[in-house]
């Protein structure tokens, strides 16, 4: 439902714009599920949560296609991508109950809130202190 949206802002802004917006929405998400005591307010968390989810999706899809230059390097980048992506989901669980365990249930989205935030804070590096870097440009058809 949201890849139209997110292939016009991809065309339109290049790979890390978007992203850096899925990371702003990711760290609201995890203050909002933290804090709240609402059932709208965890509603509007979902909605949100799921609409950065599928633009991350979109991007994780492409992201390979952005930063490789040849057809072996983005075998390369795919296959390091899907390997961390397999150590996150093992390791995540693990840590996730300690945490829970230790310092209760609503420190996860602390902790998960955290981790996003160093991910956007890298984002806005890359942004704000490295603004001469070009852009690889991934062009996506709607």
């Amino acid at each position: 439902m949201t890849f139209p949206v997110v292939a016009r802002m991809i065309n339109r802004h290049g790979i890390f714009k978007p992203f850096f917006l899925f990371c702003i929405i990711d760290v609201f998400y995890y203050l909002m599920m933290s804090v709240g005591t609402n059932l709208a307010v965890f509603a509007l968390a979902k909605c949100l949560k799921g609409f950065a989810q599928g633009g991350t999706s979109l991007l994780w899809a492409i992201g390979v296609l952005h930063f490789g230059t040849s057809k072996a390097e983005i075998r390369q980048f795919a296959a390091i991508h899907l390997s961390l992506t397999g150590v996150r989901a093992l390791i995540g669980p693990f840590l996730g109950l300690l945490i829970a365990h230790y310092l209760g249930l609503a420190s996860i989205f602390v902790f998960a809130g955290l981790f996003s935030s160093v991910a956007l804070i890298s984002l806005g590096y890359r942004f704000f202190m490295k603004q001469n870097v070009p852009d690889n440009n991934v062009t996506v058809h709607s």
